[in-house]
């Protein structure tokens, strides 16, 4: 897990905007990697006060071009943009379903 500020933040996101996972007919779900539970946790542990909400985004790590997760705390709806955590998503199938789903899951087959 890396920490972020807002200008790292933004270049990994407008790195991912480049190349987007593009999903059609909706996202039925998402599949995420137990890391970034963690970053969840680090970044409301972070604060005095835990913010309100999280809101996680898509980046691409800059030079690598791996796709990340970011996760940052939102407090009386302002992004606190001191301390984001980003996580390199290394399992394929993290993301969107589609295309990433379970072929296997119970709830949607």
């Amino acid at each position: 897990m890396d920490i972020l500020d807002e200008i790292g933040a933004k270049k990994q996101f407008r790195n991912y905007s480049t190349n987007p996972i593009v999903v059609n007919g909706g996202i039925q779900g998402f599949y995420i990697e137990a890391e970034i539970f963690q970053a969840m946790k680090d970044v409301m542990d972070h604060y005095n006060q835990a913010p309100q909400e999280l809101r996680l985004y898509l980046g691409r790590v800059i030079g690598t071009n791996a796709l990340a997760m970011m996760v940052v705390g939102v407090k009386n709806q302002v992004e606190m943009t001191d301390h984001i955590a980003s996580v390199t998503l290394t399992l394929a199938k993290t993301g969107p379903c589609p295309p990433n789903c379970d072929k296997a899951s119970q709830i949607i087959n």
